[in-house]
């Protein structure tokens, strides 16, 4: 191998993603590690095999496919997290660029009154997992969503611009190379020996590479074709019941590239 109610409580600000925090109630075996293997204490978290296939299923992805739509929310407090899905389903209502979505805006419009009502409950370790579930949800459907609004548009950014999406900047001719790709998470797809890759999309690039190693301090690094796309990347064939490394880097313009992520691990199943 070579994705209108008023301002609820709180101000709006930015954390570090949720699902990575050591204390989150779903969280299951698996470390982020950072130079010369030191753990970071981040957690890698596997969903379910259902959720996955539907999202393969409806969305295959193609390799010339980009990017255009930002639908990274991980760094968004669940109070901003809110009020940017009701803005995108606002904007998206009667919108005649897109008559039709999947999901539905009736699924995010549920799952927002699922998080209004986990970030109304009092403070405690209940509330904590409502919202992280909640948010889960809510993040899972509006990246669908974006990957189905930029099939229906077939790329056109004018009729992206009206989705409440914010865009991405467009690569420049630049010969910088692509900043490291960052919130390197990995997750199980429910099937043996495959474990899924996401990131968030490094400006400038236009591939990213990934590896895998059995051992990260001196091991061998197994390089995988590029990908043109942060989103649909899977590995395969890995080996059951051992504990994989993955680092990623990004591609830019006249082939220059980024340094390395930290790598993240998780016990192949």
């Amino acid at each position: 191998m070579t994705g209108s109610w008023g301002a609820l409580d709180g101000s709006p600000g930015q954390k570090s993603d949720p699902y990575l925090s050591r204390d989150h109630p779903l969280g299951e075996r698996g470390d982020r590690l950072g130079a010369g293997g030191v753990p970071l204490g981040g957690k890698i978290f596997p969903e379910g095999k259902d959720d996955f296939l539907q999202h393969e299923e409806k969305f295959p992805f193609g390799k010339g496919m980009q990017n255009i739509l930002n639908s990274g929310f991980a760094h968004l407090t669940p109070e901003v997290l809110y009020q940017t899905g009701l803005s995108i389903t606002t904007a998206l209502t009667g919108n005649p660029n897109f008559t039709t979505t999947d999901p539905a805006l009736a699924v995010i419009l549920s799952d927002l009154d699922e998080l209004k009502q986990a970030l109304g409950m009092p403070k405690g370790q209940a509330r904590d997992q409502a919202i992280l579930a909640a948010r889960r949800k809510l993040e899972g459907h509006l990246a669908d969503l974006a990957t189905n609004l930029e099939k229906t548009a077939s790329g056109d950014r004018v009729k992206l611009a009206t989705t409440g999406f914010g865009l991405r900047k467009q690569a420049g001719q630049s010969s910088d190379a692509p900043s490291t790709p960052l919130n390197l998470r990995l997750k199980a797809t429910g099937v043996s020996g495959e474990v899924q890759v996401l990131f968030e999309a490094s400006p400038r690039a236009k591939s990213y590479q990934v590896q895998t190693s059995l051992d990260p301090n001196g091991g061998v690094w197994t390089d995988y074709d590029p990908f043109s796309s942060t989103r649909g990347i899977v590995l395969k064939g890995l080996l059951r019941a051992k504990d994989i490394w993955v680092r990623v880097r990004a591609i830019g313009p006249n082939n220059t590239k980024s340094g390395w992520s930290d790598p993240a691990t998780i016990l192949v199943s």
